[in-house]
Protein backbone atom coordinates (compact mmCIF):
# COMPACT_ATOMS: atom_id res chain seq x y z
CA UNK A 1 0.00 0.00 0.00
CA UNK A 2 2.72 2.31 1.18
CA UNK A 3 4.64 1.51 -2.38
CA UNK A 4 1.46 2.21 -4.19
CA UNK A 5 0.86 5.42 -2.52
CA UNK A 6 4.17 6.47 -3.53
CA UNK A 7 4.13 5.79 -7.06
CA UNK A 8 0.61 7.39 -7.31
CA UNK A 9 2.05 10.67 -5.27
CA UNK A 10 4.79 11.02 -7.56
CA UNK A 11 2.35 11.13 -10.70
CA UNK A 12 -0.34 12.86 -9.80
CA UNK A 13 0.66 15.48 -6.80
CA UNK A 14 3.02 17.26 -9.51
CA UNK A 15 0.53 17.12 -11.94
CA UNK A 16 -2.94 17.75 -9.39
CA UNK A 17 -0.46 21.37 -7.96
CA UNK A 18 0.44 21.93 -11.51
CA UNK A 19 -3.32 22.68 -12.29
CA UNK A 20 -4.55 23.73 -9.08
CA UNK A 21 -2.02 26.61 -9.73
CA UNK A 22 -2.84 27.27 -13.14
CA UNK A 23 -6.46 28.94 -11.63
CA UNK A 24 -4.85 32.48 -11.08
CA UNK A 25 -4.04 32.37 -14.93
CA UNK A 26 -7.68 31.29 -15.71
CA UNK A 27 -9.21 33.78 -13.61
CA UNK A 28 -7.16 36.50 -15.20
CA UNK A 29 -7.10 35.80 -18.41
CA UNK A 30 -11.49 35.15 -18.33
CA UNK A 31 -14.12 36.72 -16.92
CA UNK A 32 -16.46 35.35 -14.94
CA UNK A 33 -19.30 34.15 -17.90
CA UNK A 34 -16.25 32.61 -19.91
CA UNK A 35 -14.77 30.56 -17.22
CA UNK A 36 -18.48 29.17 -16.55
CA UNK A 37 -18.54 28.05 -19.99
CA UNK A 38 -15.31 25.93 -19.68
CA UNK A 39 -16.40 24.57 -16.53
CA UNK A 40 -19.83 23.88 -17.93
CA UNK A 41 -17.94 21.94 -20.79
CA UNK A 42 -15.91 19.88 -18.48
CA UNK A 43 -19.14 18.83 -17.17
CA UNK A 44 -21.07 17.62 -20.44
CA UNK A 45 -17.85 15.74 -20.74
CA UNK A 46 -17.85 14.17 -17.47
CA UNK A 47 -21.42 12.39 -17.92
CA UNK A 48 -20.54 12.43 -21.74
CA UNK A 49 -17.65 10.14 -22.01
CA UNK A 50 -19.13 7.03 -19.83
CA UNK A 51 -22.34 7.46 -21.75
CA UNK A 52 -20.56 7.07 -24.84
CA UNK A 53 -17.79 4.38 -24.09
CA UNK A 54 -19.94 2.25 -22.16
CA UNK A 55 -17.58 3.06 -19.70
CA UNK A 56 -15.19 0.49 -20.57
CA UNK A 57 -12.27 1.90 -19.39
CA UNK A 58 -13.40 0.74 -15.77
CA UNK A 59 -13.68 -2.68 -17.60
CA UNK A 60 -10.09 -2.28 -18.86
CA UNK A 61 -8.24 -1.47 -16.27
CA UNK A 62 -10.14 -4.44 -13.50
CA UNK A 63 -10.33 -7.42 -16.16
CA UNK A 64 -6.72 -6.57 -16.97
CA UNK A 65 -5.49 -6.99 -13.28
CA UNK A 66 -7.05 -10.75 -12.94
CA UNK A 67 -4.45 -13.42 -13.28
CA UNK A 68 -3.54 -15.02 -17.04
CA UNK A 69 -5.55 -12.03 -18.65
CA UNK A 70 -4.83 -11.69 -21.99
CA UNK A 71 -4.27 -7.88 -22.16
CA UNK A 72 -4.41 -7.34 -25.50
CA UNK A 73 -7.65 -8.56 -26.48
CA UNK A 74 -8.79 -6.56 -22.98
CA UNK A 75 -7.31 -3.45 -24.75
CA UNK A 76 -8.86 -3.99 -28.30
CA UNK A 77 -12.75 -4.51 -27.03
CA UNK A 78 -12.28 -0.86 -25.12
CA UNK A 79 -10.36 0.77 -28.57
CA UNK A 80 -13.06 -0.50 -30.58
CA UNK A 81 -15.88 0.44 -28.03
CA UNK A 82 -14.01 3.82 -27.91
CA UNK A 83 -14.20 4.19 -32.20
CA UNK A 84 -18.07 3.42 -32.28
CA UNK A 85 -18.18 6.18 -29.39
CA UNK A 86 -16.53 8.40 -31.61
CA UNK A 87 -19.29 7.93 -34.63
CA UNK A 88 -22.00 8.10 -32.35
CA UNK A 89 -20.64 10.82 -30.13
CA UNK A 90 -21.70 13.07 -33.35
CA UNK A 91 -24.52 13.83 -32.28
CA UNK A 92 -23.86 16.11 -29.68
CA UNK A 93 -23.49 18.60 -32.70
CA UNK A 94 -26.88 18.85 -32.49
CA UNK A 95 -27.36 18.78 -29.22
CA UNK A 96 -24.76 21.58 -27.97
CA UNK A 97 -26.32 23.60 -30.78
CA UNK A 98 -29.76 23.33 -28.43
CA UNK A 99 -28.05 25.17 -25.57
CA UNK A 100 -27.49 28.55 -26.14
CA UNK A 101 -24.59 28.79 -23.56
CA UNK A 102 -22.04 25.95 -25.68
CA UNK A 103 -24.07 26.27 -29.09
CA UNK A 104 -21.28 28.08 -30.73
CA UNK A 105 -18.66 25.92 -28.76
CA UNK A 106 -20.19 22.19 -30.88
CA UNK A 107 -17.01 21.76 -32.58
CA UNK A 108 -14.51 21.69 -29.53
CA UNK A 109 -17.04 20.01 -27.49
CA UNK A 110 -17.41 16.97 -29.59
CA UNK A 111 -13.27 16.86 -29.52
CA UNK A 112 -12.87 17.19 -26.13
CA UNK A 113 -15.44 14.40 -25.34
CA UNK A 114 -13.81 11.92 -27.77
CA UNK A 115 -10.14 13.61 -26.87
CA UNK A 116 -10.85 12.91 -23.27
CA UNK A 117 -12.52 9.36 -23.78
CA UNK A 118 -9.39 8.27 -25.22
CA UNK A 119 -7.01 9.62 -23.20
CA UNK A 120 -8.64 7.61 -19.99
CA UNK A 121 -8.90 4.49 -21.84
CA UNK A 122 -5.34 4.63 -22.38
CA UNK A 123 -4.16 5.88 -18.94
CA UNK A 124 -6.78 3.27 -17.61
CA UNK A 125 -5.10 0.42 -20.00
CA UNK A 126 -1.32 0.99 -18.20
CA UNK A 127 -3.09 0.82 -14.95
CA UNK A 128 -4.25 -2.97 -15.58
CA UNK A 129 -0.88 -4.00 -16.94
CA UNK A 130 0.42 -2.53 -13.25
CA UNK A 131 2.69 0.00 -15.60
CA UNK A 132 2.19 2.49 -12.84
CA UNK A 133 5.40 4.29 -13.21
CA UNK A 134 4.12 4.76 -16.63
CA UNK A 135 0.57 6.09 -15.25
CA UNK A 136 2.22 8.19 -13.13
CA UNK A 137 4.62 9.98 -15.80
CA UNK A 138 1.68 10.44 -17.93
CA UNK A 139 -0.38 12.12 -15.68
CA UNK A 140 2.46 14.06 -15.26
CA UNK A 141 2.70 14.72 -18.91
CA UNK A 142 -0.83 15.39 -19.31
CA UNK A 143 -0.83 18.29 -16.79
CA UNK A 144 2.70 19.71 -18.25
CA UNK A 145 0.81 20.11 -21.71
CA UNK A 146 -2.17 21.73 -19.99
CA UNK A 147 -0.18 24.22 -18.73
CA UNK A 148 2.07 24.61 -21.53
CA UNK A 149 -0.73 25.09 -24.17
CA UNK A 150 -2.88 27.03 -21.74
CA UNK A 151 0.24 29.70 -21.25
CA UNK A 152 0.42 30.07 -25.07
CA UNK A 153 -3.45 30.18 -25.84
CA UNK A 154 -4.55 32.32 -23.00
CA UNK A 155 -1.57 34.61 -22.47
CA UNK A 156 0.47 34.57 -26.04
CA UNK A 157 -2.42 34.44 -28.59
CA UNK A 158 -5.16 35.71 -26.20
CA UNK A 159 -7.95 33.27 -27.50
CA UNK A 160 -10.27 33.20 -24.41
CA UNK A 161 -12.51 30.11 -24.23
CA UNK A 162 -11.25 28.35 -27.59
CA UNK A 163 -8.00 28.98 -26.36
CA UNK A 164 -8.71 26.91 -23.07
CA UNK A 165 -10.53 24.24 -25.03
CA UNK A 166 -8.05 23.76 -27.50
CA UNK A 167 -5.03 23.49 -24.70
CA UNK A 168 -7.10 20.71 -23.19
CA UNK A 169 -7.99 18.79 -26.48
CA UNK A 170 -4.48 18.46 -27.89
CA UNK A 171 -3.54 17.92 -24.00
CA UNK A 172 -5.58 14.45 -24.63
CA UNK A 173 -4.50 13.46 -27.78
CA UNK A 174 -1.18 13.78 -26.70
CA UNK A 175 -1.47 12.05 -23.11
CA UNK A 176 -3.08 9.07 -25.01
CA UNK A 177 -0.71 9.09 -27.98
CA UNK A 178 2.08 8.49 -24.91
CA UNK A 179 0.03 5.96 -23.38
CA UNK A 180 -0.67 4.34 -26.47
CA UNK A 181 3.04 4.28 -27.23
CA UNK A 182 4.48 2.93 -23.79
CA UNK A 183 1.71 0.63 -23.02
CA UNK A 184 2.18 -0.89 -26.19
CA UNK A 185 -1.63 -0.87 -27.09
CA UNK A 186 -0.91 -0.71 -30.53
CA UNK A 187 -1.01 -4.29 -30.63
CA UNK A 188 -4.40 -4.30 -30.31
CA UNK A 189 -5.25 -2.60 -33.45
CA UNK A 190 -5.98 -5.27 -35.24
CA UNK A 191 -9.27 -6.28 -37.56
CA UNK A 192 -8.92 -9.87 -36.17
CA UNK A 193 -11.87 -11.36 -34.41
CA UNK A 194 -12.70 -9.83 -31.15
CA UNK A 195 -13.10 -12.53 -28.38
CA UNK A 196 -17.27 -12.45 -27.97
CA UNK A 197 -17.50 -13.96 -24.60
CA UNK A 198 -14.57 -11.35 -22.88
CA UNK A 199 -16.79 -8.38 -24.64
CA UNK A 200 -20.01 -9.56 -22.89
CA UNK A 201 -18.32 -9.72 -19.69
CA UNK A 202 -16.45 -6.90 -19.92
CA UNK A 203 -19.69 -4.86 -21.41
CA UNK A 204 -21.62 -6.76 -18.53
CA UNK A 205 -19.31 -4.87 -15.67
CA UNK A 206 -18.98 -1.34 -17.24
CA UNK A 207 -22.55 -0.88 -18.63
CA UNK A 208 -23.97 -1.54 -14.80
CA UNK A 209 -21.38 1.33 -14.07
CA UNK A 210 -22.98 4.00 -16.65
CA UNK A 211 -26.41 4.70 -13.95
CA UNK A 212 -23.81 4.87 -11.15
CA UNK A 213 -21.04 7.32 -12.87
CA UNK A 214 -24.50 9.42 -14.08
CA UNK A 215 -25.58 9.34 -10.20
CA UNK A 216 -22.05 10.36 -8.90
CA UNK A 217 -22.73 13.34 -11.92
CA UNK A 218 -25.85 14.43 -10.58
CA UNK A 219 -24.20 14.65 -6.70
CA UNK A 220 -20.79 16.27 -8.24
CA UNK A 221 -21.73 18.72 -11.35
CA UNK A 222 -24.85 18.49 -12.25
CA UNK A 223 -24.91 21.74 -9.99
CA UNK A 224 -23.17 23.81 -12.42
CA UNK A 225 -25.98 22.89 -14.96
CA UNK A 226 -28.44 24.60 -12.54
CA UNK A 227 -26.40 27.39 -11.48
CA UNK A 228 -25.45 28.33 -14.84
CA UNK A 229 -29.50 28.15 -16.37
CA UNK A 230 -31.38 29.51 -12.83
CA UNK A 231 -28.47 32.30 -12.55
CA UNK A 232 -25.90 32.05 -15.06
CA UNK A 233 -22.16 31.69 -16.55
CA UNK A 234 -20.50 34.35 -14.19
CA UNK A 235 -22.54 33.13 -11.44
CA UNK A 236 -21.12 29.44 -12.34
CA UNK A 237 -17.76 30.80 -12.84
CA UNK A 238 -17.19 31.61 -9.57
CA UNK A 239 -19.11 28.24 -8.19
CA UNK A 240 -16.40 26.54 -10.23
CA UNK A 241 -13.45 28.07 -8.31
CA UNK A 242 -14.98 27.47 -5.04
CA UNK A 243 -14.47 23.69 -5.92
CA UNK A 244 -11.02 24.05 -6.15
CA UNK A 245 -9.88 24.06 -2.50
CA UNK A 246 -12.30 21.04 -1.81
CA UNK A 247 -10.33 20.02 -5.08
CA UNK A 248 -6.97 20.42 -3.18
CA UNK A 249 -8.04 18.03 -0.77
CA UNK A 250 -9.21 15.43 -2.84
CA UNK A 251 -5.50 15.58 -4.46
CA UNK A 252 -4.54 13.60 -1.62
CA UNK A 253 -7.66 11.44 -0.78
CA UNK A 254 -7.77 10.32 -4.36
CA UNK A 255 -4.21 9.54 -4.45
CA UNK A 256 -4.82 7.39 -1.90
CA UNK A 257 -7.75 5.47 -2.86
CA UNK A 258 -5.97 4.82 -6.11
CA UNK A 259 -3.46 3.10 -4.07
CA UNK A 260 -6.00 1.25 -1.97
CA UNK A 261 -7.52 -0.07 -4.77
CA UNK A 262 -4.55 -1.91 -5.86
CA UNK A 263 -4.01 -3.35 -2.12
CA UNK A 264 -7.79 -4.44 -1.98
CA UNK A 265 -7.34 -6.75 -4.87
CA UNK A 266 -3.96 -8.01 -3.37
CA UNK A 267 -5.29 -8.86 0.14
CA UNK A 268 -8.91 -10.10 -0.78
CA UNK A 269 -8.53 -13.42 1.04
CA UNK A 270 -5.95 -12.79 3.29
CA UNK A 271 -6.13 -13.69 6.70
CA UNK A 272 -5.88 -10.46 8.65
CA UNK A 273 -8.08 -8.65 5.80
CA UNK A 274 -10.33 -7.46 8.22
CA UNK A 275 -8.39 -5.91 10.68
CA UNK A 276 -6.04 -4.46 7.89
CA UNK A 277 -8.61 -2.62 6.32
CA UNK A 278 -10.34 -1.19 9.91
CA UNK A 279 -6.56 0.07 10.46
CA UNK A 280 -6.60 1.81 6.78
CA UNK A 281 -10.18 3.09 7.47
CA UNK A 282 -9.22 4.93 10.74
CA UNK A 283 -6.01 6.36 9.86
CA UNK A 284 -8.41 7.73 6.76
CA UNK A 285 -10.53 9.58 8.80
CA UNK A 286 -8.60 11.04 10.82
CA UNK A 287 -5.66 12.47 8.29
CA UNK A 288 -9.42 13.61 5.93
CA UNK A 289 -11.22 15.42 8.92
CA UNK A 290 -7.71 17.16 9.85
CA UNK A 291 -6.93 18.34 6.55
CA UNK A 292 -10.89 19.60 5.55
CA UNK A 293 -10.60 21.41 9.59
CA UNK A 294 -7.04 23.44 7.86
CA UNK A 295 -8.70 24.07 5.09
CA UNK A 296 -11.95 25.87 6.31
CA UNK A 297 -9.61 27.72 8.56
CA UNK A 298 -7.62 29.15 5.20
CA UNK A 299 -9.98 29.69 2.72
CA UNK A 300 -10.58 33.44 3.20
CA UNK A 301 -7.11 35.06 3.24
CA UNK A 302 -5.90 31.98 0.79
CA UNK A 303 -9.15 32.66 -1.95
CA UNK A 304 -7.73 36.41 -1.38
CA UNK A 305 -4.38 36.09 -2.97
CA UNK A 306 -5.68 32.98 -4.72
CA UNK A 307 -7.83 34.50 -7.52
CA UNK A 308 -8.72 37.72 -8.87
CA UNK A 309 -11.12 39.74 -6.60
CA UNK A 310 -14.19 38.61 -8.99
CA UNK A 311 -13.90 35.55 -7.79
CA UNK A 312 -13.23 35.93 -3.98
CA UNK A 313 -17.20 35.87 -3.11
CA UNK A 314 -16.05 31.86 -3.90
CA UNK A 315 -15.18 31.63 0.14
CA UNK A 316 -18.86 31.28 0.90
CA UNK A 317 -19.61 28.00 -0.91
CA UNK A 318 -16.03 26.48 0.32
CA UNK A 319 -16.81 24.56 3.90
CA UNK A 320 -20.02 22.82 2.44
CA UNK A 321 -18.42 21.73 -0.63
CA UNK A 322 -15.14 20.43 2.13
CA UNK A 323 -18.05 18.57 3.81
CA UNK A 324 -19.20 16.72 1.11
CA UNK A 325 -15.71 15.90 -0.43
CA UNK A 326 -15.02 14.48 2.99
CA UNK A 327 -17.93 11.92 3.06
CA UNK A 328 -17.05 11.13 -0.85
CA UNK A 329 -13.32 10.12 0.20
CA UNK A 330 -15.21 7.66 2.90
CA UNK A 331 -17.61 6.28 -0.38
CA UNK A 332 -14.87 5.84 -2.69
CA UNK A 333 -13.06 3.77 0.07
CA UNK A 334 -15.90 1.24 0.75
CA UNK A 335 -16.83 1.26 -2.28
CA UNK A 336 -13.39 -0.61 -3.32
CA UNK A 337 -14.83 -3.69 -2.29
CA UNK A 338 -17.20 -3.72 -5.27
CA UNK A 339 -14.14 -3.64 -7.39
CA UNK A 340 -12.46 -6.12 -5.45
CA UNK A 341 -15.29 -8.54 -6.31
CA UNK A 342 -16.25 -7.03 -10.06
CA UNK A 343 -19.76 -6.01 -8.53
CA UNK A 344 -21.00 -3.44 -10.66
CA UNK A 345 -24.15 -4.19 -9.44
CA UNK A 346 -23.18 -3.30 -5.66
CA UNK A 347 -22.29 0.23 -7.72
CA UNK A 348 -25.68 0.71 -8.83
CA UNK A 349 -27.44 -0.27 -5.40
CA UNK A 350 -25.29 2.26 -3.61
CA UNK A 351 -25.37 4.53 -6.01
CA UNK A 352 -29.22 4.97 -5.88
CA UNK A 353 -28.72 6.20 -2.56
Amino acid sequence: LIKNTIIFTLGNLGSKLISFFLIPLYTNALTTAEYGVVDLVATVGTVAVPLLTLNICESVMRFALDKDANTRKITQIGTGIVLIGMMVGLLIFPICRSFDKISEYAVFVYFYVVSLAASQLYLCDLRGKELLIYYSIGNVLHTFFIAVLNILFLLVFKEGVDGYLKAYIIANTLTAIYAIIVGKGYKSFSFSRIDRDLLIKMARYSVVLIPNSFMWWIMNSSDRIMVTSMIGTAANGIYAVSYKIPTLMSVFTSIFNQAWGYSAIKEDGATDELDYNNKVLRLLVAFTMLIAIGLITITKPFLSLYVAKAYYEAWKYVPFLLIGSVYMTFGTFFASSYTVHKDSFGYLFSGSF
